[in-house]
């Protein structure tokens, strides 16, 4: 039998998909973010969890930034 699912296709590295991944643990077990891991780097996510997986990304990007301190020349 052939189901379908609708849902949003996001291509990203191994470790992204593990972050994504882990926002299913978070959620009850009603919906889930991800409903299929397509292949290594390949996620289907639920629509309704979109915005809820950019603010993840979002703030793991801001915890993992680093501004490089500009020296002042004139010395």
């Amino acid at each position: 039998m052939v189901s379908a699912s609708k849902g949003v296709i996001v291509q990203c590295d191994i470790p992204t998909k593990v972050l994504i991944a882990s926002l299913n643990e978070g959620c009850g077990t009603g919906d889930r973010v991800v409903l299929r891991e397509l292949d290594d780097t390949t996620l289907l996510i639920n629509p309704k969890f979109v915005d809820l997986v950019k603010e993840a990304l979002q703030k793991h990007t801001d915890k993992n930034t680093f501004a490089v301190p500009v020296q002042d020349k004139r010395l």
